[in-house]
């Protein structure tokens, strides 16, 4: 699958997702925008960036290291979460913009476990 296509699907799959959990969702209509969804979680809008992974993996391999400010860092006030959709594991980890990551490790069985599929935006 193409990378555009992949990412087109990832915010559609994403707000679905919301959807799912009777969380309100909103795109913005610029393809410019820094944020690609808002969502709203107890009373607050959020912008998240929401970003794919699909490269190919040993199937013994089990975590996914991704580098993901290579084009341009995401400050605060632009982006408030990263919602990854990692083909392999076909979920979302979803983590606050901290403003200084620039890669993560994601796996299932890491402290980043607790990422996956997490739509609390605590």
């Amino acid at each position: 699958m193409d990378s555009t296509v992949l990412g087109c699907l990832a915010e559609y799959l994403f707000c679905v997702e919301c959807l799912k959990r009777d969380i309100n969702v909103s795109m913005p209509l610029s393809p410019g925008s820094v944020y690609d969804v808002v969502v709203e979680s107890k009373g607050v809008l959020l912008k998240v960036q929401v970003k794919s992974y699909q490269k190919g993996h040993p199937n013994n391999m089990d975590s996914i290291k991704i580098n993901f400010t290579s084009k341009r860092k995401y400050n605060t006030e632009e982006v408030d979460f990263f919602a990854f959709y990692v083909k392999k594991f076909n979920g979302f980890f979803i983590f606050r913009n901290n403003g200084e990551r620039r890669s993560i490790r994601l796996s299932l069985t890491n402290k980043n476990s607790n990422f996956f599929n997490n739509f609390e935006f605590d």
